[in-house]
């Protein structure tokens, strides 16, 4: 019987000491290593800087691949200008705008987005039309559907 009272004595203290020590790492006061670490995961200006590195490695690879010859140069420079990652800037929020207000500043955001997405289709026919057949099928192989952005059948 005392052995009984003893085990349950010992899974009281521990069944204790494992919610006290559940509850004070859930607790609000945070160390300032876990602040800086989620203020980091809106850090949008590394995000940008690590896409921008992405994509010139993609460039650099890309560059290799299709052997291109000096001709085609000003067309790849032209391409790869079009093709640097920015954004237009997102209209600052207002809460003094009506609705059909804020509608007409997204409207204005995406036709922005358009315009520069047009830009980049032009940079890209350029230097596409002064590939070679070969050099087609490369920049075509570089530039297919990966992962989730593949098509689906069905």
């Amino acid at each position: 019987m005392k052995t009984r009272l003893r085990h349950l004595a010992l899974a009281c203290a521990a069944v204790t000491a494992l919610t006290t020590a559940g509850l004070a790492s859930a607790s609000p006061a945070m160390k300032a290593s876990e602040c800086h670490a989620q203020e980091g995961r809106h850090d949008h200006s590394a995000r940008a800087e690590r896409m921008q590195q992405r994509m010139a490695q993609h460039h650099a690879q890309l560059k290799e691949a299709l052997q291109l010859t000096p001709a085609q140069e000003n067309a790849w420079q032209a391409y790869t200008a079009a093709m640097t990652p920015t954004r237009p800037d997102h209209p600052p929020a207002s809460d003094n705008l009506t609705t059909p207000e804020r509608m007409e500043r997204q409207l204005q955001y995406m036709q922005a987005r358009h315009e520069q997405m047009n830009q980049r289709l032009q940079a890209m026919r350029q230097l596409y039309d002064t590939l070679s057949p070969e050099q087609r099928q490369i920049f075509d192989r570089h530039h297919q559907p990966r992962g989730r952005h593949q098509p689906t059948n069905g």
